[in-house]
């Protein structure tokens, strides 16, 4: 479970967008939000011991998977979404369990409320969930 007041990491190299999600988290009454244009800032910053970390899938340097497998490999019970432009279930959905994703979401007009909806449903005390 997650509260309002948990670290959450943004990695999006579209500075717009990256915005765009930390506005909207928070509205949703999360206060403390870090974001990330660059995969390694995110990296070196590993030891604030985020609770949530949301990164885009095409990254500058590495893609979002690969990131969020190593920030799984850093960081004990982390939450991750990774978002994306493109979704192919047979393609990544062997990948999801592979580089412990626990959330996918499609870039879409939805992209918003599905990300406000997944958070929700973490910070739900009556929700159980698994880290892979």
């Amino acid at each position: 479970m997650i509260k309002t007041t948990d670290l959450i990491f943004i990695v999006e190299d579209d500075h717009a967008y990256g915005r765009l999600l930390e506005i909207n988290l928070k509205k949703q009454g999360f206060k403390n939000i870090t974001f990330f244009q660059n995969e390694f800032d995110c990296l070196n910053s590993l030891h604030r011991n985020p609770k949530v970390i949301i990164s885009d899938y095409y990254l500058r340097f590495m893609s979002g998977k690969k990131l969020i497998k190593k920030v799984k490999e850093s960081v004990s019970g982390i939450y991750s979404i990774l978002i994306s432009g493109v979704f192919d279930n047979e393609r990544y959905g062997n990948e999801m369990s592979i580089y412990h994703i626990d959330k996918y979401i499609v870039k879409d007009e939805k992209t918003i409320e599905n990300l406000l909806n997944i958070m929700k449903q973490w910070s739900d005390p009556e929700i159980v969930q698994q880290f892979y």
